[in-house]
């Protein structure tokens, strides 16, 4: 078990965040001091603290729900359930985030939660990704979508997406938080702030094909998106920068 899933494990015992937000801070002070522009915490349950750490941050963070719920905005989604670690699950940060663009997010009940939280840390964070477990949830996003009405699917946890690997589950649409994290990620990676502007950077990798622009994200690093019309609209710009 890493370290940091240890502090997270701690904060929900205790409701104290101090040490993850520290262990999170000397990290990024590490890598603010090795030039880096940016910063991301590439997993959905340590955003559990993620207003701490930005606001105490010495780079831009990108973060993983703010950049999910624009895509989900952009897509004239509503009502969409969330599915993760308990951690997630249970925490305020995704319903916060989607409330402020008029969305709700749907937690699924008590015994729903500990059966995914179940099969994510005794299956999927162990690399199984079974042909039944897939089916189990896909009768639970359509039972969610007959008894909640959602009309979205969040795969709250970056395994998830290795084990449901469909566009749409039982004719709901899925959002993978990891692919709309890292194509934000490649926006970032592919323009930076100076002045006030954003400017072109180093070429995008070759196997990044879309590119998730957060409309609404934080202008008080100076990010101008006011040209930016439409996340399709960025996708086409950056992808006719590739080589």
């Amino acid at each position: 078990m890493s370290k940091a899933w240890s502090l997270i494990e701690k904060l929900r015992r205790d409701e104290d965040g101090a040490a993850l937000i520290e262990y999170l801070m000397e990290s990024l002070h590490r890598l603010a001091g090795a030039g880096v522009t940016f910063a991301a915490m590439t997993a959905n349950t340590p955003h559990l603290v993620f207003d701490d750490v930005a606001a105490r941050s010495p780079v831009p963070l990108v973060s993983i729900v703010e950049v999910c719920a624009e895509a989900a905005r952009g897509r004239g989604l509503r009502r969409l359930a969330l599915l993760g670690t308990k951690f997630t699950m249970q925490g305020p940060f995704y319903p916060e985030v989607f409330e402020r663009l008029g969305m709700v997010v749907v937690q699924p009940s008590e015994t729903d939660q500990l059966w995914v939280h179940d099969r994510y840390v005794g299956q999927l964070l162990k690399g199984e990704f079974r042909d039944d477990t897939r089916l189990e949830f896909t009768s639970l996003i359509a039972r969610l979508r007959e008894e909640e009405r959602i009309d979205g699917v969040i795969l709250g946890g970056t395994e998830l997406p290795l084990l449901l690997r469909s566009p749409v589950i039982a004719d709901v649409p899925v959002l993978d938080t990891t692919e709309l994290h890292v194509a934000a990620m490649g926006f970032w990676a592919t323009y930076f702030v100076r002045d006030d502007t954003v400017a072109p950077c180093a070429p995008m990798p070759s196997d990044v094909r879309e590119v998730t622009v957060p409309m609404d994200y934080p202008n008080q690093w100076g990010v101008d998106v006011a040209d930016v019309q439409s996340l399709e609209a960025a996708t086409e710009t950056l992808i006719g920068e590739l080589p």
